[in-house]
């Protein structure tokens, strides 16, 4: 594990703290199927498949959880890697969808987890909100490590407007001064398949689409 990794380890939950949640099924955010718009998007494509995926890509989804949305995109036809901080939720994953992605315990901000430009596609949901927006910039660089050139992040991003967290909320005009530092943003619009969350409470207006695509290997490049 990297110094940044160490460092985030020990800021907010701890992985001990994670792995606690999936143990004793304290995991509110877990809608224990697939994010209706990630199926839209295996499926169908976004917006009247206005944006799609190309077909049989490498995709990552960081912070996969009990992979829901992993197995969504394999079943399409992807391959998937799932990656999460918690062994026990890495455990519940593969004893679900083993047969469908490959699923990786690791911290996502240890450089060495994963091959860099593997991936032509990152998945976001409920990764980038369960960081603290400290290390947003880190998030950032470890989206450009994964990415192939010209590859494509999709994210589900919250922005509840509560203080702290996890979950946290970010803005949109956060998300477009941290992002355009080395993505194209090619969509950015409210979640139209957001509904409601797992207590009722309506998401609509708190949930946004982004699809990002890599321009740069570094904001430096710039």
């Amino acid at each position: 594990m990297n110094e940044l990794a160490g460092e985030l380890a020990h800021e907010g939950l701890t992985q001990a703290d994670w792995q606690t949640r999936y143990c004793t099924q304290n995991t509110p955010w877990d809608l224990n199927q697939p994010a209706r718009a990630f199926e839209a998007l295996a499926t169908q494509g976004w917006f009247s498949g206005r944006l799609n995926l190309p077909d049989s890509v490498q995709v990552l989804v960081p912070g996969c959880g009990r992979g829901h949305d992993a197995a969504c995109f394999a079943r399409a036809g992807h391959q998937v890697t799932g990656l999460d901080f918690s062994a026990e939720a890495i455990a519940q994953a593969q004893q679900q969808y083993g047969s469908h992605a490959r699923f990786v315990v690791a911290d996502a901000f240890d450089e060495t987890a994963l091959p860099p430009a593997s991936f032509d596609a990152v998945i976001e949901h409920t990764f980038f909100c369960a960081i603290e927006p400290t290390h947003h910039a880190a998030y950032l660089q470890a989206v450009l490590r994964w990415l192939k050139p010209g590859g494509r992040l999709y994210g589900i991003f919250w922005l509840h407007g509560k203080p702290g967290g996890p979950p946290f909320s970010t803005t949109l005009e956060a998300l477009q001064t941290l992002f355009t530092a080395a993505f194209k943003i090619i969509w950015l619009a409210p979640n139209p398949y957001a509904g409601n969350g797992t207590h009722g409470q309506d998401r609509s207006a708190k949930e946004w689409l982004m699809v990002l695509e890599k321009v740069f290997d570094s904001p430096l490049e710039r």
